[in-house]
């Protein structure tokens, strides 16, 4: 086998190591969500007996998962990647040049009204949505909907359960609007580049200016910033709702009883 070839089967070989490392811990996080669930639902008692054993019962996955990770960062180890830096075109900076080639009333404003428009609505849909989470966490008249069962006892989990549709909706949201706002792009760049085209074919004098390459790491700098964004505020909303409803108190007062009774200090 060639150097070429065998390389691509060392990469092949950390890529499926890895990709069998990310759906392993989705598996391994979601037996734990469900085991803490079992825990509330069924032993009804959060105490280090039940913790044992709803953890046994699940070890082989997580001894696993640990082997796993070792194995995947030996082979990181072994088969290093060399970093590629791709060269991305900003789209916002190619249209800009492009447009500036064009004469003054050619140039249009269609395309950004409609993607103006989009992160308007976004925004508008962002904040209803935030209303909605704000009154299921933080409104003193909030009436719980479970009468019995587990919700009936944990009033705050209900409350999150019942403003996750709108957390998710706004995330859902985020993404559409940045992907919507670059297909836009996309075609609006089409239309100037036809325009330029035509212009040059009728002997129309152009104005100079050369679109610019920008290198990045990333073609989705934008996105992430939001999801930063919109996880960064969820994790706020959630803190000051904890200490609303009293949360806050309830840590200080057990952390107070297991420093004084459990652990003996003071």
């Amino acid at each position: 086998m060639s150097r070429f070839g065998l390389e691509n089967e060392r990469q092949r070989l950390c890529f499926w190591g890895r990709a069998l490392l990310s759906v392993w811990t989705v598996l391994v996080g979601a037996l734990f969500i469900l085991q803490v669930w079992r825990i509330f639902l069924v032993d009804w008692a959060f105490i280090a007996q039940n913790v044992a054993a709803r953890f046994w019962e699940v070890a082989a996955f997580f001894f696993l998962w640990i082997l796993l990770i070792g194995a995947v960062g030996v082979l990181e180890c072994l088969f290093p990647q060399k970093e590629q830096v791709r060269a991305v075109i900003d789209l916002r900076l190619t249209l800009s040049k492009l447009k500036a080639r064009l004469p003054e009333n050619e140039r249009g404003r269609y395309a950004f009204s409609v993607r103006f428009a989009a992160w308007c609505a976004f925004f508008l849909a962002a904040g209803m949505c935030a209303a909605m989470v704000a009154g299921y966490l933080l409104s003193p008249a909030y009436k719980q909907a479970a009468s019995t069962g587990f919700f009936a006892e944990h009033g705050e989990a209900e409350r999150l359960v019942r403003s996750l549709p709108y957390l998710f909706g706004a995330v859902g949201l985020a993404v559409g609007v940045v992907y919507f706002e670059e297909e836009q792009l996309k075609k609006e760049l089409a239309f100037v580049k036809m325009q330029i085209a035509e212009n040059a074919k009728k002997g129309v004098a152009l104005r100079g200016g050369a679109v610019e390459c920008k290198k990045d790491k990333s073609a989705s700098g934008k996105a992430v910033l939001i999801a930063r964004c919109i996880v960064g505020g969820v994790a706020l909303l959630c803190i000051v709702s904890g200490i609303f409803n009293g949360g806050m108190a309830d840590v200080l007062g057990k952390a107070v009883n297991i420093c004084t009774q459990c652990i003996g200090l003071g």
